[in-house]
């Protein structure tokens, strides 16, 4: 399992190396497990699943491996992010003793089911509405949202990546972000700010965060 940020200063780790670290030893142990069962790529015998997070559960006589990694194609440039992720989960997927979930917010991995049936994506439903005799949904949006709130709908959507909604979190942090920032980053990501986009694309359609339906959905 890589979950949080492990990233260690005193051992010269970033955000970065950390996770690359962490899944290195998930692929090395993963394929320790694969070679130890003699699987030859086309089927794999029915075992105890291992959620330890230890990584080491795949040498175990029969059994899966279960992965789990968050926020993946983070941490350096989007592009490179994208690529070095897209290559460690097509490593993992084409060994049949694992079962990989995987989060991520970047718009190249959320895309990767479209282009490879070998993955499957869901989205987490957020339902949203105006709240408005709620003190912390009053007051205008930056964005023009009214002063949107979203709260887990505990659901997920299967087969929709959903967006990330930056914005719609970003107006709900505490202490709250001025107003001007919040509009200034709602001009940007719209493209209507002075400087040039340099976001990657990444932002998708987080610039609608506080308009339109009334459930969302946030990969």
């Amino acid at each position: 399992a890589e979950v949080g940020d492990r990233q260690d200063i005193g051992r010269g780790e970033s955000t970065l190396m950390a996770r690359l670290n962490a899944c290195s030893r998930v692929i090395r142990d993963t394929a320790a497990g694969e070679e130890a069962n003699g699987v030859n790529g086309e089927s794999a015998a029915h075992g105890t699943s291992d959620i330890s997070g230890k990584g080491g559960g795949g040498s175990s006589g029969g059994a899966f491996s279960l992965v789990l990694l968050d926020e993946l194609g983070g941490g350096t440039d989007p592009h490179a992010g994208y690529a070095l992720s897209r290559a460690i989960l097509e490593r993992l997927v084409d060994n049949p003793l694992v079962r990989t979930v995987c989060t991520t917010h970047s718009p190249g991995l959320k895309a990767l089911p479209f282009e490879d049936d070998r993955f499957r994506c869901a989205s987490v439903s957020l339902d949203s509405g105006n709240d408005d005799d709620d003190d912390e949904g009053e007051g205008e949006s930056p964005n023009g949202g009214g002063g949107y709130k979203r709260r887990p709908a505990f659901e997920l959507v299967y087969g929709s990546a959903g967006d990330s909604y930056a914005l719609g979190a970003a107006e709900r942090t505490d202490p709250t972000l001025p107003p001007d920032v919040l509009r200034r980053a709602a001009d940007l990501l719209a493209g209507d700010g002075d400087d040039e986009d340099d976001g990657n694309n990444g932002g998708g359609g987080g610039g609608g965060g506080n308009e339109g339906g009334d459930r969302r959905r946030e990969k």
